[in-house]
């Protein structure tokens, strides 16, 4: 019994640093109006980048590429639940496609951890933050 208390002590000092660690981050973090402007901001400078590229009817260069995907990730982290990083790897091109197509408010991910016990797996965007 004494290697089970001095176990459970153990884990407990542990959670207790982890939480102590994340609250020290979440410290760190600007102000919800620092982040809504550059979420703006960032959706602004997405749009103008699509819509240069549409007139242009070209590709994205690979610095402009560069550019679009510390966007998006900006955009996931700051604007949505990011989930598991397992969800995103095997998300599908067609559901990123169908969701930015019809507008919705939930981004499907059919592979996941769990997918065996819960199905699908959907992340509700919020776009109240962005605006």
């Amino acid at each position: 019994m004494p290697f089970q208390k001095r176990f459970n002590k153990e884990k407990l000092a542990q959670r207790s640093h982890k939480l102590s660690f994340d609250g020290e981050r979440m410290g760190r973090l600007p102000p919800l109006d620092v982040i809504r402007d550059a979420v703006h901001e960032s959706m602004v400078d997405l749009h103008t980048i699509f819509m240069t590229m549409q007139m242009k009817e070209g590709t994205l260069k690979p610095p402009l590429k560069f550019a679009v995907n510390v966007i998006l990730i900006g955009l996931v982290y700051t604007n949505t639940f990011a989930g598991r990083p397992g969800e995103w790897e095997t998300m599908t091109r067609k559901a990123a496609e169908d969701f930015v197509a019809g507008g919705g408010d939930v981004l499907e991910m059919p592979k996941h951890k769990t997918d065996y016990k819960y199905g699908t797996l959907g992340r509700h965007s919020m776009d109240s933050l962005g605006s």
